[in-house]
């Protein structure tokens, strides 16, 4: 019966020693649980700040590029329209450029023209000339032979008024 109890008194002792074991494995347990869940929210808040630099980091980069796309665009846009405003001065001087040629162009045109016309009035008013002296030259040779025939006529006239006289008085 003694030996009954004290083994009884030691499965005791045993059970204390393992439950005061197991209250100290659960209480590390617990403390290692606590570990590792405060563990686990500073890596997330480490990570959540890692993100958040990055995020932040990814934004500035954005907004640089797209500063440097919209300076580079305003650039090419000025370039472009004083492209577009050098052209249209061109344009605008080579249209006076050819406005003025074709005015020197038509005054000259004018001036050939009116050199060309007194020419051809020249020459018409020789002409008219020419014809006028050629017909006042025919009308000259016209009455000339005119004359001519009326005297021809007269003289044949008084030869045969002659010859009819002397055959009559004969």
């Amino acid at each position: 019966d003694k030996e009954l109890q004290a083994v009884c008194g030691q499965l005791r002792d045993i059970r204390n020693a393992l439950t005061a074991e197991s209250e100290e494995v659960r209480h590390k347990c617990d403390h290692m649980r606590s570990e590792a869940l405060e563990d686990c929210a500073q890596r997330q808040r480490q990570v959540e700040g890692e993100c958040n630099q990055l995020r932040q980091r990814v934004q500035e980069e954005c907004d640089q590029q797209k500063q440097c796309v919209l300076e580079e665009c305003e650039q090419q846009r000025q370039m472009l329209q004083e492209e577009c405003e050098q052209q249209r001065q061109a344009v605008f001087e080579e249209s006076a450029q050819l406005r003025q040629l074709a005015q020197e162009e038509s005054d000259q045109q004018r001036t050939q023209a009116k050199a060309e016309l007194e020419l051809l009035q020249g020459q018409m008013r020789e002409e008219v000339q020419a014809t006028t002296d050629v017909m006042l030259a025919i009308k000259d040779s016209w009455a000339v032979e005119r004359g001519r025939m009326v005297q021809e006529c007269e003289e044949l006239h008084d030869t045969r008024v002659a010859a009819l006289t002397d055959a009559l008085e004969a």
